[in-house]
């Protein structure tokens, strides 16, 4: 066989690769599209917390926090978004605060700290009439998303798994991570806000709208003043639309 018969036949099977390759690639696609929506917390998966909050004086402060991943919607730039809502309670002083987050579902699948990518951000006080609250605190709310793809997909998995107890039961292998955030604003001219984020949280599969567990030390810096707190996120309960409860069953393996 001649050197130019052997070039048409590898040409035509080049030709012949690309065209099955076109062939398949919808489906491809539609798998890959499917995938990567199933990996982002449900619509009404909600969960709840008991937060112990120690700032750097020793003050505690402790409050039940709600994380619900609730409707999608576009931007104004036709981009797929999520709101995420935490709303908190505040034993002692009787006052709801709810915050929504409204941030691109791309930047939760891939970016390692998403919520930089933040649209809008709401907050609302005893259930008033929501106000836009300044996008830079965006990233003060990033525990509500440790769960997301981008940050998991960065952050280090330790190997050290654990029962984490819960008031429905144990969640009998919670896988342990690090991660570390740091953002940097300018307030105005001269000034200047540090902040340093580090989370040490579990995470298990049945929860799907948040963490198992979550220790949180949050360092901020501004104007030559240090402010730092700790934060310590103990599961309460999980669910969804349909359930009001995890079933401790799913906890078994």
């Amino acid at each position: 066989m001649n050197m130019s018969r052997i070039f048409s036949r590898l040409k035509l099977i080049a030709i012949v690769a690309f065209i099955l390759s076109l062939s398949k690639s919808p489906s491809i696609i539609a798998d890959d599209a499917k995938n990567t929506v199933a990996a982002l917390p449900p619509v009404g998966s909600w969960v709840r917390y008991r937060v112990v909050t120690v700032q750097e004086n020793g003050t505690e402060t402790t409050y039940d926090e709600t994380v619900t991943w609730q409707e999608k919607e576009l931007d104004s730039q036709g981009r797929d978004c999520r709101w995420i809502e935490s709303r908190i309670i505040l034993d002692d002083e009787k006052c709801t605060y709810a915050t929504r987050i409204f941030v691109p579902e791309q930047a939760l699948l891939k970016d390692p700290d998403p919520l930089r990518q933040t649209v809008k951000l709401q907050r609302s006080e005893n259930d008033r009439p929501v106000s836009e609250f300044p996008l830079y605190f965006a990233p003060l709310y990033t525990y509500a998303v440790l769960n997301s793809p981008g940050i998991k997909s960065e952050v280090a998995t330790l190997d050290d798994p654990k029962t984490v107890k819960y008031q429905h039961g144990d969640l009998s292998i919670a896988e342990e991570r690090s991660a570390s955030l740091q953002w940097t604003r300018q307030l105005q001219a001269g000034f200047r806000q540090d902040t340093n984020y580090e989370a040490m949280y579990y995470t298990h599969p049945s929860v799907d709208a948040g963490v198992a567990e979550a220790t949180i030390k949050l360092t901020i810096k501004y104007d030559g003043r240090l402010r730092a707190s700790s934060q310590t996120y103990y599961l309460m309960d999980a669910g969804d639309k349909e359930s009001s409860n995890i079933k401790t069953s799913r906890f078994q393996e």
